[in-house]
């Protein structure tokens, strides 16, 4: 039986069973970081699940793929697709982290610091006594530099 012959009443029972499944995979992890249920860690293990138990819900109940009766195109170019979202978010990812780092390592040879950590901050001029005697070749503008001591 296909679903194009099922009766109207099971084809939207199976639509509100979606519904249901896909509103309580979201308010699950609302409520888990709104109340503070959990740590960050099981937090975030747990926004991680509902979103992969979302995906499969909506991929069933409401675009109707299955792996017994969906075509094994269909199959191959969805698996592709997540591939594809996979490579460019862990790419981005992996820039983000790397400029992070690298961010890291400039702000530490500003300051003279070994291991400093943070960025500039533009609000607040940097006093003099701060400043690394590469100052004039960074990128901290000569203007913000201050000449009286720190309070």
């Amino acid at each position: 039986m296909s679903d194009a012959a099922l009766p109207p009443t099971v084809d939207r029972c199976r639509y509100l069973v979606g519904f249901a499944l896909a509103l309580a995979l979201t308010v699950v992890p609302f409520a888990t970081v709104y109340w503070a249920l959990l740590p960050a860690g099981a937090a975030l293990a747990v926004i991680a699940l509902a979103a992969v138990v979302q995906i499969v819900v909506q991929l069933r109940y409401f675009l109707h793929i299955d792996f017994r009766r969906t075509p094994r195109e269909n199959l191959m170019a969805l698996f592709f697709a997540g591939f594809l979202i996979l490579v460019m978010v862990g790419g981005s990812l992996w820039i983000m982290f790397d400029l992070h780092y690298r961010h890291r390592m400039d702000a530490a040879a500003v300051h003279g610091v070994p291991g400093a950590y943070g960025v500039y901050d533009i609000a607040e001029p940097m006093r003099a006594d701060r400043v690394s005697q590469s100052a004039a070749t960074s990128r901290i503008s000569p203007a913000r530099i201050v000449t009286e001591p720190a309070t």
